[in-house]
């Protein structure tokens, strides 16, 4: 007895996993990028606001008080490293999003 293969099969000349239907359409990857983005931008502020907490219940302090003491230089100083914290999580996740 032989191996028949059915009337309606398809072919694949490629690698087997290979996305027959083009994978993600560009609307779907402008929604997950978006939903990227809006994560590190969100993973900033939780970063920042958490230290800042912190610092405060260290100090015995008050958040506002706190943040007045430490100045807008270091205030910002904080940011700027969450934020590329954040923004190498993003590439990170830019980049394997990119590999599927």
């Amino acid at each position: 007895m032989e191996l028949v293969l059915p009337q309606n099969y398809v072919e694949i000349e490629q690698e087997e996993m290979m996305y027959l239907d083009g994978g993600m359409s560009n609307s779907d990857k402008v929604l997950l990028l978006g939903a990227i983005a809006i994560s590190g931008a969100a993973l900033t502020a939780a970063l920042t606001t958490g230290q800042f907490w912190l610092g405060a219940k260290i100090m015995g302090m008050t958040f506002g008080k706190f943040v007045a003491k430490l100045g807008a230089a270091k205030v910002a100083g904080f940011i700027a490293t969450n934020t590329g914290l954040s923004y190498y999580s993003v590439y990170k996740a830019i980049d394997i999003f990119r590999s599927w």
